[in-house]
């Protein structure tokens, strides 16, 4: 099983390694020893934000699909078809992709898969979230 993941934390390259934040680097090495390939959907780090990625991944099927610098959340919202159409054409060769949500690219996957099916991996609880919410700007 071929399966692409989306989260919008920040990946980096070093010394021929992949290299994450360690709470999701064990996360993502043990959903590689379950499939066939696993293509990473990850902004590439910037240089401020390289030290964060302290987890070399060990999974040998671990494919980065780089989309660029990350964003603020405004940019990835309005110019989504700039960073997901081309790269989502290359994921049809998967079974299924994850997309961590909520996150700005959520909505937009759908636009352009055809074959893989789509699966949410929602984060958070809304409930409490909405409850506890100190501010009332527009975010």
């Amino acid at each position: 099983m071929k399966i692409a993941f989306y989260y919008h934390v920040v990946i980096c390259e070093a010394d021929g390694s992949l290299k994450l934040p360690g709470y999701l680097g064990v996360f993502i090495d043990s959903i590689a020893a379950e499939v066939d390939e696993l293509y990473l959907l990850m902004h590439e780090a910037k240089k401020q934000e390289i030290e964060t990625c302290d987890y070399v991944l060990k999974g040998t099927n671990i494919i980065w699909i780089n989309l660029g610098t990350k964003t603020p959340a405004w940019h990835r919202a309005i110019f989504y078809r700039k960073i997901l159409k081309k790269v989502l054409a290359k994921m049809e060769v998967c079974d299924a992709i994850i997309v961590r949500s909520p996150t700005p690219l959520a909505p937009y996957f759908h636009k352009y898969l055809m074959k893989p099916v789509l699966w949410f991996m929602i984060v958070g609880d809304y409930v409490e979230g909405a409850i506890n919410r100190g501010n009332l700007s527009f975010r």
